[in-house]
């Protein structure tokens, strides 16, 4: 399966697992190595699952912030998303 960024509102970012099949896929996102709670993932139909990500507040800090999607029943890396930010990327 793959996993496409949708959008980030309002602290919360979205993808799409393109995976066909009724059951959901488990999946587990993590911040230097701390499994993120919350991470939701619903049915979008024909289209697969939409998958809801809250990134909490103490994770962001200036420089890159990355985070790691995985689908725990497979044991697969489906992908990941990073946030920049802090003064040095100010004039960007």
């Amino acid at each position: 399966p793959k996993i496409t960024e949708t959008r980030m509102r309002d602290g919360v970012w979205e993808g799409l697992i393109a995976k066909a099949g009724s059951v959901a896929p488990t999946l587990s996102v993590s911040h230097l190595g701390v499994v993120l709670r919350g991470v939701e993932v619903t049915s979008a139909g024909k289209d697969g699952w939409l998958v809801r990500v809250p990134v909490p507040v103490e994770t962001l800090a200036d420089g890159v912030q990355t985070y790691v999607l995985i689908d725990t029943g497979a044991d697969e890396i489906l992908g990941s998303f990073s946030i920049i930010a802090g003064s040095p990327l100010s004039e960007d």
